[in-house]
């Protein structure tokens, strides 16, 4: 503590025990942390412009520091703490803390999302499942002759143009 012309000088360093838990495993933590803490208290009778409304002041002869230490140590409280730099945290699935079990791992699941779909099939999946020569057949190869593909590729746009109205109409 410092005397000045406006009042009352307060510096110096706190230390408070914090206890929480990690933001990633839900461990709990204990840590100290160090707080610096300078505030300037003045005077009663001391008259300040309204815009330093915020300004601590004296009580007779009394300092009311608990405002002062508790806005520095909320201030300096990490955002996420954590247990250590490098907490796997819970498994999204069953919560298993990951950390304890780092080969953790569930089976190959279908998202619940898409599971009503989990039972169809393209037409090409049933002729596969059976014609099982067709099932080893490469999508790739299956076009190899670009004659055929040509073929193919005629047939449907004469298909799709024996539909169609004339434009003029």
């Amino acid at each position: 503590m410092e005397s000045v012309t406006e009042g009352v000088l307060v510096s110096g360093l706190a230390t408070v025990r914090l206890e929480g838990e990690c933001s990633r495993c839900l461990t709990p933590l204990e840590d100290d942390l160090e707080v610096d803490i300078q505030e300037l208290f003045v005077y009663e009778d001391q008259s300040v412009a309204d815009d330093d409304e915020d300004l601590a002041r004296m009580q007779g002869e009394l300092l009311d520091l608990e405002p002062t230490l508790r806005d520095a140590v909320v201030l300096d409280l990490p955002f996420t703490p954590l247990c250590r730099e490098d907490c796997a945290g819970l498994c999204p699935e069953c919560g298993a803390n990951l950390n304890d079990e780092p080969d953790h791992t569930h089976g190959p699941g279908v998202d619940a999302r898409w599971g009503a779909l989990s039972g169809w099939t393209t037409d090409r999946d049933a002729d596969a499942a059976t014609d099982p020569a067709e099932a080893d057949t490469d999508p790739a190869e299956a076009d190899a002759d670009p004659a055929e593909a040509d073929a193919r590729l005629g047939e449907t746009v004469e298909g799709a143009d024996a539909g169609a109205a004339p434009a003029g109409d």
